[in-house]
């Protein structure tokens, strides 16, 4: 069958069942069932993988401020709002117009540490703590819920963030 992935089985009460070895408890799975056999298709790529991989991107469009590696975040309908309470910038242009009117000047003086904390399907929320090295001890503290499309481009984001 084209597209799912076979694994070993052992046969228990006349059932065949994947071996414990073959299945990785912490991936999400679907299983499919034909006539008593359970087959196991593994998806595409680790959720959390998918997650960290769009942050790096963010990251390095934080840094160069490149509309194209700003917009190539963003689905063409996407929504980014800035604090929850906000109105958000609706599309990918008005994200970039947005985000190029309020950028970061490129370089090292600022850091962003982060860690995919959580995900459930599309959804990942991520905590980072920014450092700006021009202001002695000014620290943002963020939360991003971040929802991701198939092509892993953002269609919700939204920051919740606080300056200490």
């Amino acid at each position: 069958m084209e597209g799912v992935t076979h694994f070993k089985y052992r046969v228990i009460n006349r059932r065949r069942v994947p071996s414990p070895r073959t299945v990785a408890a912490s991936m999400p799975m679907r299983a499919f069932r034909f006539d008593q056999i359970a087959l196991i298709a593994r998806p595409r790529l680790p959720t959390m993988d998918r997650f960290a991989a769009w942050v790096e991107r963010y990251l390095a469009a934080w840094d160069s401020n490149d509309p194209d590696a700003i917009g190539a975040l963003f689905s063409e309908n996407a929504l980014y709002f800035t604090l929850p309470t906000r109105e958000p910038w609706r599309g990918r242009e008005t994200i970039v117009r947005e985000w190029l009117d309020r950028k970061d000047e490129p370089g090292d003086w600022w850091t962003f540490k982060y860690e995919v904390i959580a995900r459930n399907g599309d959804l990942g929320i991520v905590r980072g703590v920014t450092e700006y090295a021009t202001d002695e001890g000014a620290f943002v503290e963020n939360l991003w819920e971040v929802t991701l499309d198939n092509e892993d481009r953002a269609i919700r984001f939204v920051e919740w963030w606080i300056q200490r």
